[in-house]
């Protein structure tokens, strides 16, 4: 994968492996992240720099791309640990009630955390058409971690019932998402979709599903 364009080398650049790290790289790899977390709280994907995050972090440039090679890859790592923390903050809501209202308190409460850091949604664009390749699997991970995070609220659903709710239910996020930021629809219109999609899916028939 070429250089970012940034640092105006071209060279083919390829992470440290985090297994081969030191502490201090270690730490130095988690400040890049941290401060990709800050930055995006307050500004926009395409505005931001990767001259910008080292400094902020503390870390020279080169080795900042010795780290990440490139913005989107750094950007998928933090989307993945984002994520993560966000499965943390609804654990609480997936142990009560019937399979479609664990569900859907998961669902409404990760929807208002997402909201709050708007900007989000432009890396998610730039890197669901990256062809950065290092980029693709923290992406996928993250995917997965939303997936999961339906599946368990579904603990007493059939396996393939739940996995099949959990995707149907990922694209009517993704919909809506893009209805919201792209087109200027409202954060409740997306919460009244999961109610009603919810509410339609667990009217039919399934294996041993607890509705």
């Amino acid at each position: 994968m070429l250089g970012d364009p940034e640092d105006g080398s071209g060279r083919l650049l390829y992470p440290v492996a985090s297994r081969k790290m030191t502490p201090a790289q270690v730490r130095r790899r988690e400040a890049a992240v941290d401060q990709a977390l800050r930055d995006l709280a307050t500004r926009d994907y395409e505005s931001i720099q990767m001259r910008e995050i080292a400094e902020r972090a503390g870390i020279a440039l080169a080795t900042l791309y010795r780290y990440f090679p490139s913005k989107e890859y750094l950007f998928a790592v933090a989307l993945e640990r984002w994520v993560g923390r966000i499965r943390a903050e609804v654990g609480a809501a997936a142990l009560h009630g019937t399979a479609s209202e664990r569900l859907g308190s998961v669902l409404h409460r990760g929807v208002d955390l997402v909201a709050k850091v708007p900007n989000w949604f432009s890396v998610i664009v730039a890197l669901a058409s990256s062809s950065d390749p290092l980029a693709r699997r923290p992406l996928q991970d993250a995917t997965r971690t939303i997936h999961r995070m339906m599946t368990d609220a579904m603990f007493d659903v059939d396996d393939d019932d739940a996995r099949m709710i959990a995707s149907i239910m990922a694209a009517m996020l993704q919909q809506g998402w893009h209805a919201i930021y792209l087109e200027g629809s409202s954060l409740s219109g997306l919460h009244d979709e999961i109610d009603s999609t919810i509410e339609v899916i667990f009217r039919l028939p399934r294996s041993n599903t607890s509705a």
